[in-house]
């Protein structure tokens, strides 16, 4: 029974995990386009990828929130903890980019991708914990 029970606890992760991608990369999609469109209709670099995170970062939020965690918990409250969620994520970032970067000597897209991979890892525990509120259980 126990078996059981963990294999449909670990199933139930890789689900959540798959949603979390998918969500991410649609949020990641919404920020790129919206990006480039602000661009080509003449805004400067800077302020279409200023716009353009603000834009995958509400994407994220809730496609994170009814897709991938299937969360109930109140928006004022959710989306306050995911505004810090992005804050210290963002600090995570900076911290990890600048530690590959210097002390690995690593080139920077090979330190972005490997810098990315710790932020999501990150990110998506605390969204399940912190952020949403999910249990482990099926």
């Amino acid at each position: 029974m126990m078996s059981r029970l963990h294999h449909l606890v670990h199933l139930f992760t890789l689900y959540k995990q798959s949603r979390f991608l998918i969500s991410g990369g649609l949020a990641t999609a919404s920020h790129w386009l919206s990006m480039t469109l602000l661009v080509l209709f003449g805004a400067s670099a800077l302020s279409a990828t200023i716009v353009g995170s603000t834009v995958g970062a509400f994407c994220n939020y809730w496609l994170q929130k009814h897709y991938t965690f299937e969360s109930h918990s109140p928006d004022l409250e959710s989306i306050l903890k995911y505004i810090a969620s992005c804050a210290v994520a963002w600090c995570m970032n900076f911290l990890f980019f600048l530690l590959l970067q210097t002390i690995a000597e690593l080139g920077i897209a090979i330190t972005q991708a490997l810098t990315s991979l710790l932020v999501a890892f990150f990110n998506y525990h605390i969204y399940k914990r912190f952020v949403f509120h999910v249990s482990s259980q099926p």
